[in-house]
């Protein structure tokens, strides 16, 4: 299995040297974020083993299933603030999916009680700074890319031919940008 790394924007992008945060980090010491790559990269695959990991303790929701809906957000994260009665974990995937849910985002994770921990996932976009600025306590991460070696081991997963997977990467000089390999 291939192990995935976050890393708290603002650290130099070098692995070596920054501290790498890993799905197992995260269960042993809770903490919020707001979680940032492009599309394809992981975002979501890195957040749902997170939320498989701790079990009950987290809700994963994804955004676009209530995008035009802000008031059916609301009635899902205060079913699941009520039925929480300690430490809880609340996972917003695909925010640049659902931009008309910002504003409803921000409020409403202003106002959650400090048991719930709240994961934002996105692409980069314009209004990001704002979520950022109004939600101080989310800490801004970003999915760092695969290994050389993990793309490998994922072609293989994928049935895809491995050399076939590096010449493209190598010709096209995507091996610190894309970590899919399929495309990004």
């Amino acid at each position: 299995m291939i192990q995935r790394f976050i890393q708290r924007v603002g650290e130099p992008p070098d692995m070596e040297v920054a501290p790498c945060i890993t799905v197992d980090d995260l269960v042993s010491t809770p903490r919020s974020g707001l979680l940032v790559a492009e599309g394809g990269m992981g975002k979501s695959t890195f957040l749902k083993d997170f939320a498989d990991r701790v079990g009950d303790k987290a809700t994963f929701i994804k955004l676009a299933y209530f995008a035009q809906n802000q008031q059916g957000l609301v009635s899902e994260i205060e079913r699941v603030v009520e039925e929480s009665a300690s430490d809880r974990t609340l996972i917003l995937d695909g925010l640049d999916e659902a931009l008309d849910l910002v504003g409803t985002i921000c409020w409403r994770c202003k106002t959650l009680p400090d048991t719930v921990r709240v994961w934002i996932a996105s692409r980069e976009y314009r209004q990001l700074a704002a979520v950022s600025a109004a939600l101080k306590k989310l800490v801004r991460y970003r999915l760092l890319p695969f290994s050389e070696d993990d793309i490998r081991t994922r072609a293989k997963e994928e049935f895809l031919e491995v050399v076939a997977v590096e010449s493209v990467l190598q010709k096209h000089a995507l091996w610190k940008i894309c970590g899919n390999p399929q495309g990004c």
